[in-house]
């Protein structure tokens, strides 16, 4: 029995009033209830689907993915593309999935790739987290074509 069970199982043996007392507190977080909401809201959806009322269902989501913020409408995308592939629209379906995906929120980072032709580019020994748009860096450049992509943080040892 691997953790994964032994967790399932103790959540399940949890009684509805026990769960709900634990879970009460996280009402407060505004993130927990707008994804209580929208959890209420596919559930409805799927209700409505399950008895045959597809076009309330659909008018219900398309509400929700107007009035929901896009970090918490993953669910609701992936409902409208599975109504979408029972209605045999297939490029809609896939439009509403990569709609729904939604990895890491929209916050500013800053992302580059070095290109060197070292084979052992020299490592940070001090990482800064702090966002600064004026920072502007000088360096060598190598002519197109030459060198390679390296990190010079991380290193997976394949």
């Amino acid at each position: 029995m691997d953790w994964v069970d032994i967790i399932s199982r103790f959540v399940v043996a949890i009684p509805k009033p026990v769960g709900r007392a634990l879970i009460f507190p996280l009402h407060v977080l505004p993130s927990f209830r707008k994804a209580k909401r929208v959890l209420r809201v596919v559930d409805e959806v799927s209700g409505l689907e399950r008895c045959g009322n597809f076009d309330a269902a659909e008018q219900i989501r398309e509400q929700a993915l107007r009035l929901c913020e896009p970090g918490f409408t993953a669910l609701l995308w992936r409902s409208k593309g599975f109504d979408r592939l029972r209605r045999n629209m297939p490029d809609e379906a896939l439009a509403a999935f990569e709609a729904g995906y939604y990895i890491v929120p929209n916050f500013p980072a800053t992302v580059f790739a070095i290109r060197t032709d070292r084979d052992n580019p020299k490592r940070n020994k001090h990482i800064a987290y702090t966002y600064n748009p004026k920072i502007t860096a000088e360096c060598d450049v190598l002519p197109a074509g030459e060198g390679e992509y390296k990190n010079p943080v991380f290193s997976t040892g394949l």
